[in-house]
């Protein structure tokens, strides 16, 4: 029988440089195995325990990084009002293409466990490595210029060890079907492809709407930073962030950092900015599901910004400190429904969904989702969203707001709900596309065990603002009745005092003791050494 012919579906050369086919089925993409040359075969196999370079054994168990193993997918039930679709390849992730895949040992992270976890690097994965991700406003005019520089190298340069999934496997047995993409396009990729629902309303959303949403960007940005790190070589590149807090217009939307506004240009970023020629990607998410297929890629129109021109029925400004100070002091990470129509939960609040001034669930987009409708251009759709590089210092300042709750809460993983959330969000479920596997409860752990931190602690006044706001404010109430106990205090003490000294008076009168004498300190020693 003759062959169809195919995409271009044979990954990259693996880390050694060696190129090897290793049979497997699944994807080439930001999700499904880095580093590892492999092909297609007539029929999908359930395994994907690429070889090791550095010894020749699948995940390099022979030198201890790895094993070979059986995925263990969490079954935990979903929310009463939540149902699976078996026919969405995203259902219990990563079901529909592997069984079993690499469990690394320690720190080894990766398809085959030949790279490290984040935070950690040498060949032994033991050295611990700490970035710190800066205010982007602060950076100086030269990092500023290598910054966008990495972005836009990163847009135009074909990623060589992932692809997207254009089409799904069939369920008559046809192949998926591959594309190409860029180091940044395939970011886009996997969050359209986590964010994609039917008819653009229905269905479940991976990435937003649930208790996954801030571990599932968490580990997003860490993906993204190392992806930059890679293209630009530069392995001390760390994400930087913008402070919107108070903000009354777009204070990065500059043509040194992410493209001016000009009205004239009808939405599109300055002519003058290194992202003008840029085109964005995944936004027809009706024509791809009249056509049974995912995006693929392609150039769909210039990227676009109207920063302040939005629709104030949806989102009246910008996040205020205010607003976060409120955020932060919420004691809650989630609560039922687990979903947008949460009350009282930290994690509805700053995604967006719930007022800032009583925590309850809101029409009106505010925090984090706020952000995105001031754009009004290719950031205010949710799936397309990440076309847009301000994508990026928006979130790191979420991720920033997200790490200071959890070290006032003395939160961890066991704040996310083991069961009863939103598809994909229960705390023991695969990240949505994320391969090597990532579970929603590693996102959780503290930014320093993943390598980073933000430079808001270097910044005193606006560290406090942001940590202690509650402390601040007790305070300030307490006041009143602070002074007045130090006042009866002061009183008790000095009546007593005075009860001491008659009686100690009366019994040396009765006994006639002389004063004591002290002998005078010479004058040398009146002086600190």
């Amino acid at each position: 029988m003759k062959k169809k012919k195919r995409r271009k579906n044979v990954w990259a050369e693996d880390m050694g440089g060696n190129s090897t086919v290793h049979k497997v089925a699944g994807l080439k993409v930001a999700s499904l195995a880095e580093g590892v040359a492999a092909q297609m075969m007539q029929r999908p196999l359930q395994e994907c325990c690429p070889l090791w370079s550095g010894d020749g054994t699948p995940c390099g168990e022979a030198t201890g990084r790895g094993l070979c193993r059986d995925i263990q997918i969490s079954q935990a039930p979903y929310g009463p009002d939540q149902s699976l679709d078996e026919n969405d390849v995203r259902t219990r992730w990563p079901r529909a293409f592997y069984n079993r895949t690499c469990t690394c040992t320690g720190n080894f992270y990766g398809p085959d466990c030949g790279e490290c976890w984040f935070g950690w690097e040498d060949p032994s994965c033991l050295k611990r490595r700490e970035l710190t991700r800066r205010n982007v406003l602060s950076l100086s005019a030269m990092d500023r210029s290598r910054l966008m520089a990495y972005i836009n190298l990163a847009k135009v340069t074909v990623n060589p060890t992932y692809c997207i999934l254009v089409t799904p496997p069939g369920p008559n047995g046809s192949l998926p079907i591959f594309a190409n993409a860029s180091y940044y396009d395939v970011f886009v990729w996997m969050h359209y492809f986590a964010s994609q629902r039917k008819d653009d309303s229905t269905g479940p959303d991976y990435a937003h709407e649930g208790a996954g949403f801030l571990p599932w960007h968490r580990l997003f940005l860490l993906s993204w930073e190392r992806a930059l790190q890679r293209v630009s070589g530069d392995l001390t590149l760390s994400l930087p962030y913008w402070d919107w807090r108070d903000a009354e217009n777009c204070q990065v939307c500059t043509d040194d950092l992410f493209g001016a506004y000009r009205p004239s240009e009808s939405g599109s970023i300055s002519s003058g900015s290194i992202f003008a020629a840029w085109q964005i990607t995944c936004t027809r998410d009706a024509e791809y599901a009249s056509q049974g297929m995912f995006c693929a890629g392609k150039g769909e129109g210039p990227l676009e910004r109207r920063p302040g021109n939005h629709d104030r029925f949806h989102s009246l400004r910008l996040p205020s400190s205010q607003d976060v100070n409120y955020c932060l002091n919420m004691p809650e990470y989630d609560v039922f429904p687990f979903d947008r129509h949460a009350n009282g939960s930290f994690r509805n609040l700053l995604e967006g969904f719930a007022d800032p001034q009583n925590g309850h669930a809101s029409n009106l987009s505010t925090m984090h989702n706020a952000v995105h409708i001031f754009m009004n251009g290719s950031m205010s759709s949710v799936g397309s969203s990440a076309n847009d590089p301000l994508f990026i210092v928006h979130h790191t300042f979420t991720d920033s707001i997200f790490e200071v709750w959890l070290f006032r809460h003395n939160a961890n993983e066991m704040v996310l709900p083991s069961q009863g959330a939103t598809v994909g969000h229960n705390r023991e479920d695969f990240m949505v596309p994320f391969f090597p596997l990532v579970r929603q409860s590693e996102g959780m752990l503290p930014a320093n065990t993943f390598g980073y931190s933000y430079d808001i602690s270097n910044n005193q006044s606006e560290f406090w603002d942001i940590l202690f706001p509650s402390l601040l404010s007790s305070a300030q109430q307490a006041w009143p009745w602070i002074m007045c106990s130090s006042i009866i205090g002061s009183a008790i003490s000095l009546a007593v005092c005075g009860i001491v000294k008659r009686v100690f008076q009366k019994y040396r009168a009765k006994h006639n003791a002389p004063d004591e004498l002290q002998p005078l300190l010479p004058k040398e020693e009146l002086i600190y050494q």
